[in-house]
């Protein structure tokens, strides 16, 4: 049996009885029955095992075998470093022990050591590689989706927002519910918001509207002369290039023109012939009394009613009042509810006259460029018509008595 065990391992067996004497051995020279410890003086005895199992909290049972490794500097076998291992069967206390080249033992060992190493760098990556694939299906993707989902949405108008179409369960589902939703009630808290302002927007234009037509229905103007003017203004300052904001506040403020009318006396306001000239004086003193109705005011809607009343009887070539400014002096909103109060004026019937025919107001228009009006509103006038007249065509109103803008001119 010791003869095949040491075939095996290279090296060679011994087998002790119970005082560490030779019972036999695979070595030629060693009798039976000599001193294991003559033979290996670096072998320590089982009694020192004992001991030091002893100190490491392992105590000897009977049932227990023990075994030991041991490194041979120099074996007196082998003739070099050798390493090994005695097993001690508790029942007899007979041992038996192998011991082969250290190379040969560790070369063995080293070799597992690497193919474990190998196998377990292996299964790290398909680990690693494994996990990747599933953070990046359940996560990395389903990110990227999100994130290219708002930057598409990014520069939309809240109203055309979309929700994010991704069906995705777990942590990613949740965030995903979550955005959808707060996308749908910021929707709704914008729509609900744009609806209030729209509401907030036509109550002011109403009152705008009504505040301008208190100095017309005192001297009988017509109801819609004022929705037409802010019309026409609106168009002017579009086609003038002012900002979309200025657009609309020419629109909202233009309907103020005459509200200084409101404060003058009925004997002027309501006088059916010609006006005598401390009554022309009177009438014209309404852009006076309208600007410091309005002037006070540090809105900006009210501050450009106020040049609006007080210079749109201002003529470009100087000769209009009540200040006589000239070309550019005269506020770009004067000028333009200038051109916009008397278009309306002279294509509204009144009670005592009717309408100008329209190539009356355009001969009119051109011959009083650079004059009255500022020539280059007068071109943009010409040049998008069909809209002033859809504008004209949708306010139309019963004629009134008599028309206080004819006598200004």
């Amino acid at each position: 049996m010791l003869d095949e065990i040491s075939h095996r391992i290279e090296g060679y067996a011994f087998l002790l009885d119970g005082s560490d004497r030779v019972i036999a051995t695979t070595q030629k020279g060693v009798e039976p029955g000599e001193a294991f410890s003559q033979i290996v003086r670096d072998f320590p005895s089982f009694e020192r095992v004992d001991q030091l199992l002893k100190s490491m909290n392992a105590p000897y049972r009977k049932n227990t075998n023990v075994q030991k490794s041991f490194v041979l500097e120099e074996d007196p076998f082998i003739g070099s470093k050798s390493f090994g291992i005695v097993y001690r069967n508790s029942s007899t206390n007979w041992k038996l022990g192998m011991v082969v080249p250290y190379e040969s033992a560790f070369e063995q060992g080293r070799a597992l050591l690497e193919k474990l190493a190998v196998i377990s760098l292996l299964i790290t990556f398909f680990i690693i590689l494994f996990g990747y694939v599933v953070i990046r299906r359940l996560v990395i993707r389903p990110v990227r989706k999100i994130v290219k989902h708002l930057e598409k949405e990014e520069g939309k108008k809240i109203e055309k927002l979309t929700p994010v179409p991704l069906k995705q369960e777990g942590e990613i589902g949740v965030l995903v519910k979550v955005l959808n939703k707060r996308t749908e009630m910021l929707k709704e808290s914008y729509l609900e918001l744009d609806r209030f302002h729209t509401e907030a927007r036509e109550t002011l234009e109403e009152i705008l509207f009504t505040m301008g037509t208190i100095g017309e229905i005192r001297s009988e103007e017509t109801s819609n002369h004022v929705r037409r003017v802010a019309g026409y203004s609106e168009l002017l300052a579009h086609y003038y290039g002012l900002p979309p904001k200025e657009c609309t506040l020419v629109k909202e403020a233009s309907p103020l023109h005459d509200i200084g009318k409101a404060a003058l006396p009925d004997a002027v306001i309501r006088k059916s012939g010609r006006f005598t000239e401390a009554e022309r004086r009177l009438m014209n003193d309404h852009t006076r009394l309208g600007y410091e109705m309005l002037m006070h005011s540090e809105r900006p809607l009210f501050k450009a009613a106020a040049i609006i009343a007080y210079e749109h009887h201002e003529r470009y070539d100087g000769k209009g009042y009540p200040r006589g400014l000239q070309g550019s002096d005269i506020h770009i909103y004067g000028r333009i509810t200038a051109l916009a109060d008397v278009f309306d004026a002279l294509g509204s019937d009144r009670e005592y006259k009717k309408a100008w025919r329209d190539d009356e107001i355009w001969a009119y228009f051109r011959e009083q460029s650079g004059k009255q009006f500022d020539p280059e509103l007068v071109e943009l006038f010409f040049n998008h018509l069909d809209a002033f007249l859809k504008i004209r065509d949708t306010y139309r109103d019963e004629p009134s008595r008599k028309d206080d803008d004819l006598k200004d001119f």
